[in-house]
C-alpha cells in the first residue's frame, strides 16, 4: 500500500505575483488528488519589510463549480 501525504504545493514569488496559469493548473491537479489541496506562497519582498511572507490559498466551492471540477471531466494541461 502506497501512502501519499501531499496536501498541495509551494510557490516562491516577489511582490505577490504568484498567480499564473501554470499555478492554477497545478492547483487544479492537486485538487483532483485531494479536495482540500492548498497553494502555499512565500513572498520574498514581504519578508524583507518584516511582514508575514506566507499566504495559503485553495479553490473555493464557487471556483470548483465554475471549473466543473465536481463532475468527471478532464482538464488538460
Amino acid at each position: 500500500m502506497e501512502v501519499h501525504n501531499q496536501v498541495g504545493f509551494y510557490v516562491s514569488c516577489q511582490l505577490g505575483l504568484a498567480f499564473s496559469i501554470q499555478n492554477l493548473r497545478l492547483l487544479i491537479k492537486a485538487y483532483k488528488n485531494f479536495r482540500n489541496s492548498v497553494m502555499i506562497i512565500y513572498d520574498i519582498n514581504k519578508s524583507t519589510y518584516g511582514l508575514n511572507p506566507f499566504q495559503c490559498f485553495r479553490l473555493s466551492e464557487a471556483a470548483t463549480k465554475a471549473l466543473m471540477l465536481e463532475t468527471k471531466t478532464t482538464f488538460d494541461d
